[in-house]
């Protein structure tokens, strides 16, 4: 594959205008024989280039008259040792001109004598050869007609004249008569055997021709546009034994080049088409290979304005050939580049698109002027492009599997260009990158073996673990380390410049193989260099060949060569060290194994595309015996031979010899031919013997092979079990063909994926813009393919066996669904009936796997309307579906279903089936499907819902244009384009559409345009009178529903998910729907909020509470008067040394401060929280040890957190509280503060998302005036400040008169199931409880209860000593937790999606499940005390 990379430069032609609108135009540019000199013609101007550097070499200039008088130049050939040049001119004359070049360089750069303008970098110097060059003008050839082309000899050229002859004239202008064709006395037939000759008429002439030796004879195109090979039994073609072969149904030929590699005959066509022939075997006609037309995908109107093929160009090895177009009409004007389009385009060897200069024309301004010429540079490095405004020059790269087979069995892209070569990562750290498709490793070889030695021939890389790369141009070779980027080269440079590799590197167990020439002793070798050692003929390992190899392969141990001799050998290569030293390196042992003898199947050794060994005996059972002889090597059963283009298989015959036949061991079976058009082959098996973990034996032993325009090829294992042994080995092979959107460059057989390279320009610059061309890899899944071709040959065995390996794969629901859709596609809008359909063969297998319901949904969605009744009729009724999808609870492919019940049901049936699934999906928290369900009812009008009942979608009629299916991912589209099909009005034809972008206009099915709401869900408020539909007032009902539902099961959370993510205005159902905001089982309640918002239980330690309870039992404490202001001061006054506080309305109660000064923040809201103590310390306390503040001072220090300003913990700190010892005077003064630390002010408190929702939460009930909920939401976060700011004497009137008595009922109910469950809630019941008897106090409402639960929970706190505590007699600020927040952004922020996702995997619903725990006590038996968190 070849691909554009980098910028393209324009050459400056010295004499031919000072700029591009007043230059003539170069007519031809062509590349001698070695591709180092680049000659280019004007009008009036002969240019040599140097092909690296591209500097110009000499040229030769014409004054007018003799332009007048010979001609303007049209056409250059070279002579085959580059010292001739041929002209042909625009009249009747040929001149050639003699090319003398001497061993002095040119463009020699001499440096100043001061030093600091001297060159210092090797990279300054020009290394390269520059040989003087100098144009004489030889020979002045004049001829009875004007000549249209040319075929350069060895000694002659055939040139062909517009009066229909054709004359062979030597490089000394000497005209053979005897040889020369009269082109109407030349018979021409269809084939060499049976057709009958015909003879053209006169006026025919050749317009076009190529020499062709390994097809045997000349190609020519005649001026008629028909084309036809002249054959001989003659080698010198003698005109009386010349016979042409008609290239059959080819009538409009305008060009033509030949593969000589390949045997291929690539013609132009005049309609702008590229067709390829080949001679028959049989026949000897010459029939069509391909015909292709070029293909621009981003902009197909350009194609309107390209006329015939202008020109053809293969390249030498046969790889890719160059094409160039015309323009359409011939332009009278003078200035032909106004008026036309330039395209170029690279095509593989049969056919395959690579590459056109007119993609992305959108973004890439087209270049001014037509195309008129194109020659390939070096290795095919560079493209020399003749403009009609100038010489250009285009840089190209091209995968290192062209000319190294070794690199086609690689996981990794490596492609070469002229001065650097690009590898791709490994495929495992491809995710890591932002566009992985477009991460390189840019390799820059050493500048001192490219200077002397360019352009790069040969390059491969270790296929384990790629860290070492070696590459060969034309002399020696070098490599090099990719972890490090250091290169080695030969010091020697006389070892360097006598060593020519000829066939190819690799790199095999520490060492580099080359196989090379050594041109001082004119030996051909195959040699091993070590890479821990020095680049030195001292440290290799070397062995003689007979023949020079073209090409090697290696597998394992298994090293193939292919020689000039038509020979295969087969050798075993050994690694041993060469001395038990620290300085030892490999050496290598190589001994031949086997030699095949091809001669009969090659016609000549340069159509070898590659040669492969692999195994192929790989299905066999254990128990299964195979000979020795079945093997050529251990391991390699099997050589694969490309000979062009035809895939050869060559087996042993599998006998088992015996003492008297040992010369019959390695005789070869039938050679058979797998495949024809072969470009490229990949087979894991060619590799080596180890299969990947996890990859299903079919595709590990799968051979690969990729045919350019006819498109891919797998050849298959495919074995009954059982019957192996009655099997041929080639009858368990199948070969199945499909095709690919990318040209492969690597295939991924265990993941089903082809891996290609894509060249996209880039334009920089405003008015003088450049465009770039950066290389992009590509992929695409091929699964789908595999399949279909199976089913369709009734090997559903073995489709099952292919696809549960691939159940793994991420992308194997998206391969059953193209599966699908492109048989539906296909069978439903044949116009032909078919025999025996293949889609329901294919439902068949997809109901085998789970994914069957998701596939069908995504495809009938994708679908038009009218391949339904196709689709549904092998399927089955999509309502049934609709129900399956729910019971197994796929809500994603319910929703899918959907859009088809609402086009084919009637009303009430799609209503009532869009209720179910929103109630489901409410009931499973899929927030993001409901809210796209409302948003959809949302976006219709009632009209639409109140229209006729529907009636089935139209018969399927023949359908004239198809649309090719979608590939995204539904999973990640919104549900609006689930129901891309609208609903149907009164009309009966339906009409599917696209996914629009937010805000587009489309049409229902009735044709009525209607712009789509471009609001979020969060932004969608209650629709407008005239737009609501029954739809939508059902989904409200069903939320309002849902939402009095979770608030009665005690979920709060999920009801803030509900809130958040469906804009669902709870306030206003709390206020005006008369749904209860209750709390009937407060302990119930409390425990599930627990749960839900994963909040940690408050600390309690066991001995602490008893010592504290002990002492503090007769004590009475109660909320200070304080605390009933509505704005409570900010700071707070020290803290007072009496802890008596007066206190009236109720008479006086002896109080102390519960809130040290250390513990509250000065700007967050006065929070309740949990102490973590140590056991340690409290063990210490509880047994009267002394503490660590002194020697018998009766106290010890308590390191506590300190709480920062938004209310979290840090790293403790000695705390000036302090806690008494047993005996220890004053006491009990100091035991009410500590109880109120122990049990609620400084604990961990739970995540911060969690707080985040609470907050909102309450400020929701606080809105609501939902008591009961803004109290448990206070008491599980311990704010007491939320408790007052809500319940204070101010909002006590303005509440029901049963508010607080509830509360007093909550706080009683709680505090007897504390007392079993968790006995730190206790002190913090008794705060709260406090602060409402003081503002029922206060307000003069009596909460006085006769309930006998709640005086027995008084009765047992009170004999247990526990008594209430009393808050602080501070005011503080509280701070409104939404205050300055957008409370719609704020709420959504806090329930993101995200977080709904993770809750509902990672716990089950709390309102299905009772969440009240059995034992939530914080008392511990043992002599540590616990946190319950």
């Amino acid at each position: 594959m070849f691909f554009p990379y980098g910028c393209e430069a324009e050459i400056r032609l010295p004499w031919n205008g000072e700029s591009s609108s007043d230059c003539s135009p170069v007519h031809y540019v062509c590349a001698n024989r070695d591709r180092n000199t680049i000659a280019a013609v004007t009008d009036d101007v002969l240019y040599l280039y140097l092909a690296q550097p591209q500097v110009l070499l000499c040229l030769l200039g014409r004054d007018a008259a003799d332009v007048l008088e010979k001609g303007a130049f049209r056409r250059i050939y070279w002579r085959f040792d580059s010292s001739f040049l041929a002209v042909l001119t625009s009249r009747n004359h040929i001149l050639i001109y003699r090319v003398e070049t001497s061993n002095e360089n040119c463009y020699n750069l001499i440096d100043s004598a001061h030093s600091q303008f001297q060159r210092q970098s090797q990279e300054l110097f020009m290394k390269e050869p520059r040989p003087n060059t100098k144009l004489n003008l030889a020979v002045v050839v004049n001829l009875a007609a004007k000549a249209t082309c040319a075929v350069s000899m060895r000694e002659e050229l055939l040139v062909s004249l517009t009066n229909g002859f054709a004359h062979r004239i030597s490089w000394s202008g000497q005209v053979d008569a005897e040889y020369s064709i009269r082109l109407s006395s030349v018979p021409f037939a269809n084939d060499q055997l049976q057709s009958r000759p015909e003879f053209i008429p006169e006026g025919t002439f050749i317009k076009d021709m190529v020499y062709a030796p390994l097809m045997g004879g000349y190609c020519v195109v005649l001026n008629d546009g028909r084309a036809s090979l002249f054959t001989s039994s003659d080698p010198r073609f003698h005109p009386t034994t010349l016979l042409g072969v008609w290239a059959l149904q080819l009538n409009d030929a305008a060009c033509v080049d030949v593969n000589h590699k390949h045997r291929l005959l690539v013609f132009g066509c005049s309609n702008g088409d590229v067709a390829g022939y080949h001679i028959d075997d049989v026949s000897g006609a010459l029939l069509s290979t391909f015909r292709v037309p070029l293909v621009v995908k981003d902009g197909p109107e350009l194609l309107n304005w390209l006329g015939p093929v202008r020109r053809i160009n293969v390249l030498q090895n046969g790889a890719a050939f160059a094409v160039i177009w015309g323009p359409k009409n011939k332009s009278p004007m003078k200035n032909e580049s106004k008026t036309t389009t330039p395209a170029l385009a690279i095509f593989s060897a049969y056919g395959g698109q690579t590459w056109c200069s007119l993609e992305a024309s959108y973004s890439v301004p087209l270049p001014m002027g037509s195309l008129m010429s194109v020659e390939w540079g070096a290795e095919g490095l560079h493209l020399w492009i003749a403009r009609s405004t100038g010489l250009s020059l285009l840089p190209i790269v091209h995968n290192a599997s062209i000319n190294n087979p070794t690199m086609e069995h690689s996981s990794r892209v490596l492609l070469i260009g002229s001065s650097k070569l690009l590898l791709s990562p490994a495929r495992e750290r491809e995710p890591l990158a932002s566009a992985p498709h477009s991460v390189w490793t840019t390799l820059t070889p050493h500048n001192e073996y490219l200077a002397n030695n360019w352009p790069i021939r040969f390059a491969s890389i270790d296929r384990e673990e790629a860290r070492f790369l070696v590459i060969a141009g034309t002399h020696g070779f070098a490599h090099g380390n990719l972890a490090t980027g250091k290169w080695k080269i030969f010091g020697n440079e006389s070892q360097e410049r006598e060593l020519i590799t000829t066939g190819g590197v690799f790199i095999w167990k520490g060492t580099v193989g080359v196989a090379c020439c050594n041109v001082e002793r004119a030996a051909e070798l195959l040699r091993f260099y070590p890479l821990n050692t020095k680049l030195d003929n001292q440290y290799c390992s070397e062995y003689d060949t007979e023949a020079r190899i073209l090409a090697l392969n290696i597998r394992e141990d298994c090293l193939v060569t292919f020689d000039v001799e038509s020979r295969i050998l087969l050798f075993r290569l050994t690694a041993s060290q060469s001395s038990k030293s620290a300085d030892a390196y490999v050496r290598v042992a190589v001994e031949k194994a086997a030699e095949i003898r091809v001669g009969d199947l090659i016609p000549h050794p340069a159509c070898l595309v590659s040669i492969h060994v692999t195994e192929l005996i790989q299905d066999k059972p254990k128990n299964m015996h195979v000979p020795e002889s079945s093997f050529f090597v251990r391991g390699v059963d099997t050589v694969l031979v490309n000979v062009s283009g035809r895939l050869i298989t060559l087996n042993p015959k599998g006998h088992m010899p015996t003492d008297t036949d040992e010369d019959v061991k390695f005789q070869l079976s039938q050679p058979i031919v797998v495949a024809s058009f072969v470009e490229h082959l990949w087979h894991d098996r060619a590799h080596g013997s180890t299969q990947k973990a996890g990859s299903a034996q079919h595709l590990s032993n799968a051979m690969w092979i990729y045919c350019g325009a006819k498109g891919m090829k797998v050849w298959l294992t495919l074995s009954r079990r059982g019957n192996i042994q009655q099997e041929s080995f080639h009858a368990r092979r199948n070969m199945l063909p499909f095709t690919l959107d990318i040209r492969p460059v690597i295939i991924y057989s265990s993941d089903c994926v082809a891996v290609g390279v894509e060249s996209l320009p880039t334009v920089y610059g405003g008015n003088h813009s450049t465009t770039l061309y950066n290389v992009h890899r590509n992929s695409e899944v091929f699964l789908h393919h595999i399949l279909k071709e199976l089913l369709k040959k009734n090997l559903g065995e073995f489709a099952i066996e292919i696809a549960s390996s691939c159940r793994h794969l991420p992308y194997f629901p998206h391969a059953l669904e193209l599966l699908l859709h492109g048989v539906l596609e296909e069978e439903a809008t044949s116009s032909e009936p078919i025999p025996d359909p293949l889609l329901p063969r294919v439902v068949g297998f997809i109901k085998k796997f789970p994914e069957n319901l998701r596939t069908m949904a995504h495809c009938a969605r994708k679908t038009e309307l009218a391949l339904w009744p196709a689709l549904f009729g092998v399927t089955g009724s999509p309502n049934d579906t609709f129900e399956m999808c729910l019971r197994d609870g796929e809500l994603q492919t319910a929703a899918s279903y959907l859009i088809v019940l609402q086009s084919i049901e009637n009303t009430n049936t799609s209503l009532g089936q869009a209720a179910r699934l929103l109630r489901e999906a409410l009931s499973a928290g899929e927030w993001s499907l409901a809210q796209d369900m409302i948003r959809f009812a949302s976006s219709i009008d009632a009209e639409d819902i109140e229209s006729q009942p529907r009636t089935p979608p139209p018969q399927l009629a023949k359908v004239a244009s198809r649309r090719k299916g979608t590939t995204t991912s539904a999973d990640d589209e919104l549900f609006v384009t689930r129901f891309q099909a609208a609903i149907t009005t009164k009309s009966s034809s339906r009409m599917r559409h696209d996914t629009q972008p937010t805000g587009a206009t489309r049409k229902d099915s009735g044709g009525s345009g209607r712009r789509l709401s471009k609001a979020l869900s969060s932004d969608l408020g209650p629709p407008s009178p005239n737009s609501a539909n029954a739809m939508l007032t059902q989904m409200q009902a069903i939320l309002k529903e849902h939402a009095a539902n979770l608030l009665r099961d005690y979920c709060i959370r999920d009801l803030g998910f509900f809130c958040a993510h469906l804009n669902f205005d709870l306030v206003s159902l709390l206020t005006n729907s008369g749904v209860s905001t209750n709390v009937n089982d407060w302990s119930a309640a409390i425990s599930r909020l627990h749960s839900q918002f994963e909040w940690p239980y408050p600390v309690a330690g066991h001995r602490v509470v008893d010592h504290l309870a002990r002492k503090l039992g007769s004590m009475k404490t109660s909320q200070s008067s304080v605390s009933l202001a509505t704005t409570p001061r900010t700071s707070h006054p020290a803290i007072p040394s009496s802890p008596i506080v007066p206190f009236s309305n109720k008479g006086i109660i002896e109080t102390q401060n519960l809130l040290p000064e250390d513990l509250i923040s000065d700007t967050a809201s006065t929070i309740v929280q949990d102490v973590p103590l140590r056991p340690t310390e409290l063990a210490a306390m509880s047994n009267g040890r002394k503490g660590s503040s002194g020697e018998g001072s009766g106290e010890r220090e308590l390191r506590t957190p300190r709480i920062d300003d938004e209310g979290r913990t840090s790293s403790p700190t000695p705390s000036s509280i302090t806690f008494p010892t047993p005996g220890t005077p004053n006491g009990a003064a100091q035991d009410i503060s500590g109880i109120d630390l122990l049990c609620g002010w400084a604990t961990v408190r739970g995540s911060d998302s969690s707080d985040a929702q609470l907050l909102h939460m309450i400020n929701l009930f606080e809105q609501a005036q939902a008591t009961d909920w803004v109290f448990l939401l206070a008491l599980l976060r311990r704010d007491s400040s939320c408790l007052r700011n809500f319940v204070n004497v101010t909002t006590a009137r303005t509440l029901p008169t049963t508010s607080l008595q509830r509360l007093k009922y909550g706080c009683d109910e709680l505090m007897f199931w504390a007392k079993d469950m968790c006995t730190g809630y206790l002190p913090i019941l008794q705060v709260f409880l406090a602060h409402i008897e003081v503002v029922a106090d206060a307000s003069g409402i009596s909460i006085s209860n006769n309930d006998m639960t709640t005086n027995r929970v008084d009765k047992e706190i009170k004999q247990n000593g526990v008594t209430e505590s009393a808050s602080t007699n501070k005011k503080i600020v509280p701070r409104d937790p939404l205050k300055g927040m957008d409370s719609r952004g704020a709420l959504r922020a806090a329930f993101d999606p995200t977080t709904a996702n993770q809750e509902r995997r990672r716990r089950e619903r709390s309102r299905s499940v009772d969440r009240r725990i059995d034992t939530v006590n914080a008392q511990s038996n043992d002599n540590s005390d616990c946190v319950i968190m």
